[in-house]
């Protein structure tokens, strides 16, 4: 197969060769590729092959909300993933709604994520996705604490549903 580089760019999203220099957009970042939200607004992504296809894993968010998403083939040509501003090809696996799947994937990285947003897929394991962030202490301060922070997770279903790998704090 064809070898490829990819790169993300802060608020602008995921792109990737197509000939020896030139580049095209396979993700648009929800910051809008705005010098003003360049600060706080982050595009992170892991590639995991699976035979013919690409995976791609993509963390996105514009400074308030950190989203997770997936497409299990981007071999495909780059406007049947994105349009520069949506991205109709990619599966958003988060959920803003506790207690489902998506949901320990959602605002996993927010407030840091400028800086606290590490994604990885361990080579020849592209259903096993590690996603990092900032520690959620307001689920662990608290009666019934939902996760141990989810400041680490580690998913090997494809990003659908996550296991908090984060180690229990101690209370101060």
């Amino acid at each position: 197969g064809q070898l490829r580089a990819y790169f993300s760019v802060f608020d602008y999203g995921v792109y990737r060769e197509t000939k020896k220099g030139t580049f095209e957009q396979v993700f648009a970042s929800v910051g809008g590729g705005s010098t003003a939200d360049s600060s706080i607004s982050r595009t992170e992504f892991a590639l995991a092959p699976m035979g013919n296809k690409l995976r791609i894993y993509v963390g996105d968010t514009d400074g308030t909300t950190a989203d997770f998403y997936r497409v299990d083939n981007a071999n495909v040509p780059a406007s049947k993933l994105t349009d520069g501003t949506k991205n109709p090809g990619w599966l958003k696996l988060s959920n803003s709604t506790p207690g489902t799947p998506g949901y320990a994937s959602y605002n996993y990285c927010n407030s840091q994520c400028t800086y606290d947003m590490p994604i990885a897929s361990p080579p020849g394991h592209p259903d096993t996705i590690w996603i990092g962030g900032s520690m959620q202490y307001n689920e662990i301060f608290t009666a019934n604490p939902p996760s141990n922070g989810r400041a680490v997770q580690r998913s090997t279903d494809a990003g659908v549903s996550f296991t908090d790998m984060t180690n229990d704090v101690e209370s101060p």
